[in-house]
């Protein structure tokens, strides 16, 4: 089975080529924030999550010089498609503890979102949180998944390779964690890419999704 592309045929491979240029960037940036937070503190997780803002930019604006804004899910946010985020990120944020759990039974492996929620302080944690659920949606899901179907790949690539992608961004967490938690949730928000069409669904039901990081934050520093 194949994906349809508005996007013009002379522009299917500089989009993929765009694509695959923020990718690189996307997962370079990620795998060298943890060394920064550690050498630098705070301000090196603020010089990451920036890095990320910028790639996520550039993306969207090299996307939209080349193909329609709808190529890449940009739409109106109606009410249904609110709804279906909302629905989305509640199921995703109750299944992630869970399968971390399950990860943890399994394997003995404790993924430590607590104590990552501890290191930080709310108002960066919400920083952070929004950045993922903004940079990541863009790049792995609308510009990754969006290259592929321009490029007519069947739908299983269309989904498991920017979800594999996705996957070694957070290999630092462990590998039961990326296996067991990170790599279902990208199957899963690229299933609702794929559905929907629309970037901002998306990125709302990450934003839910990832909202209880913010109340174990929250917590942790009271």
């Amino acid at each position: 089975m194949t994906q349809s592309s508005g996007a013009p045929s002379r522009s299917r491979y500089l989009l993929a080529g765009l694509a695959a240029v923020s990718l690189v960037a996307a997962i370079g940036t990620t795998l060298v924030s943890a060394p920064l937070a550690v050498s630098l503190g705070v301000p090196g997780t603020a010089i990451a999550l920036a890095l990320m803002w910028v790639i996520a930019i550039l993306v969207v604006g090299g996307w939209l010089r080349l193909a329609p804004a709808r190529t890449l899910g940009l739409k109106r946010l109606h009410r249904r498609d609110a709804m279906v985020a909302l629905a989305v990120g509640l199921g995703l944020a109750i299944a992630v503890p869970l399968l971390s759990v399950g990860a943890a039974t399994l394997t003995g492996y404790e993924t430590g979102t607590i104590e990552t929620a501890e290191q930080f302080g709310v108002g960066i944690t919400v920083v952070g949180v929004l950045t993922a659920a903004v940079t990541e949606e863009v790049i792995y899901r609308a510009a990754a998944m969006g290259a592929l179907i321009a490029l007519r790949a069947p739908t299983v690539l269309v989904l498991v390779v920017p979800a594999l992608l996705f996957t070694l961004t957070h290999w630092s967490w462990g590998l039961p964690h990326a296996i067991f938690v990170v790599f279902p949730l990208s199957i899963g928000l690229g299933a609702l890419f794929l559905w929907r069409r629309s970037l901002p669904v998306n990125i709302v039901a990450h934003l839910i999704t990832d909202l209880p990081v913010v109340v174990l934050a929250a917590f942790a520093n009271t």
